[in-house]
């Protein structure tokens, strides 16, 4: 079962992206190129951006569609793209990275995939 919990956008919110708090309650924007605390995924299914000041309806936890960021794979941990896209992408770097969910299929950069929503860590050694 998918949980999902209206917000008002911040800022402008893509469909298929990560969002993180904002700077009041009740309120989401994309991420910064610093990542931010993350709140959920703006679903794919939804089909329209969102500008600052219109209602939003997050996946809090579950699964929906997201943005692949570049080549992911299934059963891979999915983190937020370092870029300020909010689209997500399997950890590289060796270190210990928040994750937001599970890749539940493969697919490559542009591309909205399936992914399990569920906060966590990976930590990867070795750069793979």
């Amino acid at each position: 079962m998918t949980e999902r919990r209206a917000y008002v956008a911040g800022s402008g919110i893509k469909p298929g992206t990560a969002v993180v708090q904002g700077n009041a309650d009740n309120v989401v924007v994309a991420p910064g190129k610093d990542g931010g605390d993350f709140i959920g995924l703006y679903a794919w299914e939804a089909n329209e951006a969102k500008a600052k000041g219109e209602a939003v309806g997050i996946v809090l936890n579950g699964i929906c569609k997201a943005l692949a960021g570049g080549p992911v794979f299934a059963g891979k941990p999915a983190a937020i793209r370092d870029d300020g896209s909010g689209s997500l992408v399997v950890p590289a770097k060796a270190g210990t990275h928040a994750t937001v969910g599970i890749f539940l299929q493969g697919g490559s950069e542009g591309e909205y995939v399936d992914v399990l929503v569920e906060r966590g860590t990976a930590t990867i050694e070795g750069g793979k």
